[in-house]
């Protein structure tokens, strides 16, 4: 199938930042409702909104809260790196002339934050955080807002990502989804829901966008 660009959630499919995200995820709801959750638990926050994320775990100084997750995050920014593969993915794709979008559930504020992106940003053609559209992931708004920057249609792109909530966004938008096995969490769940790609390595996309290039799609 020919694509005519390609997007891509940020948190668990450009770069791994479970470990920092999930330990100062502990540490805030520790201090907001005394409950120590396991990492499997804490799992459901990956791929959605900070205040999606409070709302689930019941605390109500939501702002507060995610102004400490954000400090917790940062101290621990060391663990925060791209998944093998990766930036290499991100070049070829470039390379062969294929639109890029970036599509994350973090605001504008906390990607710009992220310095391990800064390298890496130019490259998307379209970028489109939580507060660009009314609804967040797992609403197809951002997906759809991607789209329409790129002047394309939505069933002509293909979203990768790592979550349910992406998947979701994905196929109400009626994009083609591949899962980035690499950093998803509960895999099985969106393997039952038959994505249209199963990716096990980033390699996996530039084949795909080399067969278009190589058919003089782009």
């Amino acid at each position: 199938m020919r694509f005519d660009a390609v997007l891509f959630d940020v948190d668990g499919t450009v770069i791994d930042t479970t470990e920092a995200i999930i330990n100062s995820l502990r540490k805030v709801l520790m201090k907001y409702t005394g409950v120590k959750h396991s990492d499997e638990e804490l799992y459901v926050s990956m791929g959605i909104t900070g205040k999606m994320t409070m709302d689930m775990f019941g605390v109500r100084e939501s702002d507060e809260a995610i102004e400490l997750w954000d400090k917790y995050f940062f101290e621990l920014y060391d663990r925060v790196s791209f998944f093998p593969g990766i930036p290499e993915m991100l070049y070829g794709v470039r390379d062969m002339g294929c639109p890029m979008g970036l599509v994350t559930s973090k605001t504008k504020r906390e990607l710009s934050a992220e310095k391990i992106l800064s390298g890496i940003l130019s490259g998307f053609d379209v970028v489109i955080c939580s507060d660009d559209t009314r609804r967040p992931k797992p609403e197809p708004d951002p997906v759809l807002k991607t789209a329409e920057s790129l002047g394309i249609e939505a069933g002509d792109a293909l979203y990768v990502g790592d979550s349910l909530y992406d998947l979701m966004a994905a196929r109400s938008a009626g994009m083609p989804f591949g899962v980035a096995m690499w950093g998803s969490k509960n895999p099985e769940r969106l393997l039952e829901l038959n994505p249209e790609y199963i990716f096990h390595d980033p390699k996996e996309i530039v084949d795909i966008i080399r067969e278009d290039a190589v058919y003089g799609n782009y």
